[in-house]
C-alpha cells in the first residue's frame, strides 16, 4: 500500500418615535406597482397581497372549525404564494427600486412569521423549507448579505454522514456509478480513478468491497484513486485524511490500493501535467455534481475540468447530477425559481416521509448542506434569467470516450 500527496454600530445619530404598521409598509411598497402582482391570480380566495400577509401574520386569528391538518395545508399554500410573489417582485422589469422595496416587505413579513412559529413549536416541513428560501431571496435584495456555507469541516462531514443514513439520495448515485465502472473495467488488472470532489471517499470503500468479492479466481485488481482538491485551505488536509482512511480500509480487506491527490490552481482549474498517468491502467473519471458534492463549483471550473479529462481519453466518465428541467434561452427568474422550489420541495418531502421525528439531525442536514445550496441555486437562477441556459460543461472530447450520466 502507498500514499502519495502530490502538489499537483450606530446608523444615525438621530432618534425618532415614528412607527409604521404592516399596512404602511405595504402601501408604500405597492404604490404604483403593477396590478398583476398586487392582485395576482395566484392568491386564490383572497382579495390582494396585503390581506394574504395580514392573514398569515395575525397570531390571534381564530381557528373557525378548521382541522389542524387543513389549517397547516392552507398556511403552507400561503407561504408558497408569498415566496412566488417575492420572486415576481424581484423580477420586476421596470422600477428596480420598487422591486426591491416590495420584495423586502414581503420577505420581512415572511421571516417574522416563520421565526415566530419556530419559537412556539417545531416548524412544519413547509415552514422549514420556506425559511431557507426566504433567506435565499433576501440575499438577492442586499448585495452585502451572504448565506454561504460557513460551517466548519467537522460539522459538514457530520451532516454528510447523517444525510447518508437518512436518505438513499447519496448512496444511489454512488451505487449506480460504481456499477458502470465495474462493467467498464471488468477485464482490467489495474484501474485508475480520477475523482472530482472525493469528500469522505465512501464511494470507493463500496467499490473496493465489490472488487474483492468477485468470484473469478483471481486476486482483486490494483485500484489507484487520484483526488482533485482545491489549493490551500482545509480541503487539502481533509483529502489527505480521506486517503489514509481508504488505505486502512483497503488493507483490512486485502484490496491492492494507492492514493494521491492533484491540486487545482487558484482559479479552480486543472492542469494536465499534474495528473500522473501509467501505461496499462484503465482510466476512469468520476464527477459528482449533486448535493452535497460540488456545491459552489463555477461553470468555468467545470468546463475546464471536463474538457481536460476528456482529452486524457479515459475508458469511462461517470457523471452523477441532479435532474433539472430544460429551460429555454431567456426564460425569466420566475420559472427558474419555481423549478428550484419544486426540486427542494421533493427533497424535503422525502426527508419528512422517512425521518419525521429526527428533528435535530434533520435540522443539521438542512442548515449545513441544503440551506447554502438553496441560496446558491436561487442566486444562479436570478443571474441566469436573462442568459442562455447552457450546460457549461465544455467539450466531452467525442471519440471513444464513454460517458455515463446518472
Amino acid at each position: 500500500m502507498e500514499v502519495v500527496m502530490e502538489e499537483g454600530g450606530d446608523i444615525s445619530g438621530c432618534s425618532s418615535t415614528t412607527t409604521t404598521t404592516i399596512d404602511d409598509d405595504l402601501n408604500y411598497a405597492l404604490a404604483d406597482w403593477s396590478p398583476l402582482i398586487v392582485h395576482s391570480p395566484m392568491f386564490s380566495g383572497t382579495n390582494n397581497l396585503p390581506s394574504v400577509i395580514e392573514t398569515i401574520i395575525d397570531k390571534n386569528t381564530p381557528k373557525e372549525e378548521v382541522g389542524v391538518e387543513e389549517e397547516e395545508d392552507n398556511k403552507g399554500l400561503r407561504l408558497l404564494h408569498l415566496l412566488m410573489a417575492s420572486a415576481e417582485a424581484l423580477s420586476g422589469p421596470t422600477n428596480k427600486g420598487k422591486s426591491n422595496d416590495l420584495a423586502k416587505v414581503i420577505l420581512a413579513r415572511l421571516k417574522e412569521l416563520l421565526v415566530w412559529s419556530s419559537e412556539i413549536r417545531s416548524p412544519t416541513n413547509m415552514e422549514s423549507l420556506a425559511l431557507h428560501f426566504t433567506k435565499a431571496l433576501e440575499s438577492l435584495t442586499h448585495v452585502s448579505i451572504s448565506h454561504g456555507n460557513t460551517a466548519g469541516a467537522g460539522n459538514f462531514l457530520t451532516a454528510f454522514q447523517l444525510l447518508q443514513d437518512m436518505s438513499p439520495y447519496i448512496k444511489f448515485g454512488h451505487f449506480t456509478a460504481n456499477q458502470a465502472i465495474i462493467e467498464s473495467v471488468a477485464c482490467d488488472r489495474r484501474i485508475h480513478i480520477i475523482d472530482y470532489d472525493i469528500m469522505e471517499g465512501v464511494q470507493w470503500a463500496a467499490l473496493m468491497q465489490d472488487l474483492v468479492s468477485k468470484n473469478d479466481g483471481l486476486p482483486p485488481p490494483h485500484l489507484r484513486v487520484t483526488a482533485l482538491a482545491r489549493a490551500g485551505g482545509k480541503q487539502v488536509i481533509n483529502v489527505q485524511e480521506t486517503g489514509r482512511r481508504l488505505i486502512d480500509f483497503a488493507n483490512s480487506i486485502g484490496q491492492p490500493f494507492s492514493f494521491s491527490q492533484c491540486r487545482l490552481d487558484s482559479s479552480d482549474k486543472l492542469c494536465a501535467s499534474r495528473i500522473k498517468l501509467v501505461k496499462g491502467e484503465a482510466l476512469v473519471v468520476n464527477i459528482m455534481r449533486h448535493l452535497p458534492h460540488s456545491p459552489h463549483r463555477s461553470q468555468t471550473s467545470m468546463s475546464s475540468i471536463i474538457s481536460l479529462v476528456a482529452s486524457l481519453s479515459p475508458r469511462l466518465i461517470t457523471v452523477v447530477e441532479e435532474e433539472n428541467e430544460e429551460m429555454e434561452k431567456g426564460e425569466g427568474f420566475i420559472l427558474r425559481f419555481r423549478q428550484v422550489l419544486h426540486r427542494y420541495s421533493a427533497v424535503w418531502d422525502s426527508l419528512e416521509a422517512g425521518f419525521p421525528m429526527q428533528r435535530i439531525a434533520r435540522g443539521m442536514v438542512e442548515n449545513v448542506l441544503f440551506g447554502p445550496r438553496i441560496a446558491e441555486d436561487v442566486k444562479m437562477a436570478f443571474e441566469r434569467s436573462d442568459e442562455g441556459d447552457g450546460d457549461g460543461e465544455g467539450d466531452w472530447g467525442g471519440g471513444e470516450v464513454e460517458c455515463c450520466r446518472i
